[in-house]
């Protein structure tokens, strides 16, 4: 008896190691993936993605958790390949880059059909993937409309939902109107970052997207004339994210023309 209650606290503890282990692997990538983000730098979004594919999760939300960081790690990965080395349409290194991206997505919205953040990105993505083909736009158009009403509907007030639905809308805005609708977005997204940032983050907690979301309105502002409103916006963006490439070419042109 002795024997089989001394076994049963080993295997306890085993198992109490194992989770440990696999929610360090999770905290490695996330962070490394901040760091990744701060610094727009592929080789750490490399490793970051490595140390998220160590992770085996031991219950479902280490699962969740592990598909939406991958998800976001390999978008991201794949956004700043294109910044500094834009590949030619429909070049297969890009494709690649992004089904292996919608993969991660895939396996984190099978899991949380609800996942507010999951709808966006893959309704981002799916945009991108549609560049100015017509009849790419035909293909995902509707597939795009249902994530994008998916993450509004089960993240109204999440303010990477918020940034990603009003980037979305600058980039397909046609006239002023749609433009200003844009911004107004971006500027609710600014709202939503700033109250989530009051809060002391948990440490696999995303903190992504505020210095991109300012950046984005810095150009929208820019675009309707709203030049310091504009320049607030760069400025704001640089000082969350020193070096965003946006802001900066953004503020030179204020500098230069204003």
């Amino acid at each position: 008896m002795a024997v089989r209650w001394v076994l049963l606290a080993w295997l306890g503890v085993v198992g109490l190691w194992a989770q440990d282990s696999q929610r360090s692997s999770l905290a490695l990538g996330v962070e490394l993936f901040h760091q990744a983000y701060r610094s727009w730098d592929t080789e750490l979004f490399i490793r970051a993605e490595h140390a998220l594919q160590q992770v085996q999760p031991t219950d479902r939300e280490q699962e969740i958790q592990r598909w939406y960081w991958l998800g976001v790690v390999r978008f991201h990965a794949a956004l700043c390949r294109q910044g500094k080395q834009p590949p030619p349409e429909g070049d297969e290194e890009r494709d690649l880059s992004w089904d292996t991206t919608l993969a991660a997505l895939d396996r984190l919205l099978s899991r949380d059909p609800h996942h507010a953040e999951g709808h966006a990105l893959k309704a981002t993505v799916l945009g991108l993937q549609v560049g100015n083909q017509v009849w790419r736009a035909l293909r995902y158009g509707p597939a795009i409309q249902r994530h994008q009403r998916a993450a509004l509907q089960w993240g109204p007030q999440n303010p990477r939902v918020l940034y990603l639905q009003g980037v979305a809308l600058w980039k397909t805005a046609q006239s002023r109107t749609g433009r200003e609708a844009a911004a107004e977005i971006l500027r609710r997204a600014d709202r939503q970052f700033q109250q989530e940032g009051s809060k002391p983050p948990a440490p696999d907690q995303p903190r992504w997207g505020h210095g991109d979301c300012l950046a984005f309105l810095g150009q929208i502002e820019e675009c309707l004339g709203n030049w310091v409103a504009a320049e607030e916006a760069y400025r704001r963006a640089l000082e969350l994210h020193p070096g965003h490439r946006l802001a900066l070419q953004g503020l030179g042109r204020l500098q230069r023309n204003f």
